[in-house]
């Protein structure tokens, strides 16, 4: 069967077949649970649609949006890694569709391919790029610019300009109360950037959203486009 993610399409067609052959495609619900802190993941996943993340729990019950997932790279390091156990919960925060493949076989080709090695290894740093940037983000930027961020990056890792999510799911993953989301949201909707009814929100004008975000987008973006550059084969 042939992806949309985007990880896949740059391996050598031999890696690829090798994960596609046993894989088998999933639909993930919004909040679907992948895995919880002290867990490992049952499988790796591979997303066509949606978007992941791992969740940061504080001991007050607060979460916030660590590091999202979509279909340019994979959900399950911790098992590909060889750790022990994640130290994070994993869910899906836009309902989508992956490919489900067994983790030996992943950790097999993580083993013996050089070309996956170097790939799997660009998508590690995109992600701790993009958690250290929005980390930054969350401290130093205004709630427009890192609202603006986040559909950026939802737009980018869904690769849709439309998903369903709620008012009350974004302010956790921005770490903003609900009511400050909502003034936010209303004044992106005014400005004609973006549509939101009914818990669905569409991108209307990616390059002014642009204009309004921080410059973390293109940071986290340029080092994701890395996976994508030439590589041997």
């Amino acid at each position: 069967m042939q992806s949309e993610n985007t990880f896949l399409a740059v391996l050598p067609e031999a890696d690829r077949l090798r994960l596609e052959q046993v894989s088998r495609r999933v639909h993930l619900p919004q909040r679907f649970s992948f895995y919880r802190s002290g867990d490992l993941p049952a499988a790796i996943y591979f997303p066509e649609s949606g978007m992941a993340s791992e969740l940061v729990r504080m001991p007050d019950g607060k979460t916030i949006d660590g590091s999202p997932v979509g279909r340019d790279g994979f959900i399950g390091v911790p098992a590909v890694m060889g750790v022990s156990r994640s130290f994070h919960h994993c869910v899906m925060q836009v309902s989508g569709s992956a490919l489900r493949v067994p983790i030996g076989t992943v950790c097999a080709l993580f083993e013996n391919s050089l070309t996956f090695r170097s790939v799997t290894t660009r998508f590690l740093h995109a992600r701790f790029v993009q958690a250290t940037q929005s980390a930054a983000c969350s401290l130093l930027h205004s709630m427009d610019q890192r609202l603006a961020r986040w559909l950026l990056c939802t737009y980018r890792h869904t690769g849709s300009d439309t998903f369903q999510v709620t008012q009350e799911y974004i302010s956790e993953m921005v770490g903003a109360n609900r009511s400050t989301v909502t003034i936010t949201l209303g004044a992106l909707q005014r400005e004609g950037l973006i549509g939101f009814e009914r818990g669905v929100i569409r991108i209307t004008d990616t390059r002014e959203l642009s204009r309004v975000s921080c410059d973390c987008y293109q940071v986290i973006f340029a080092a994701f486009d890395e996976i994508r550059s030439v590589i041997p084969h």
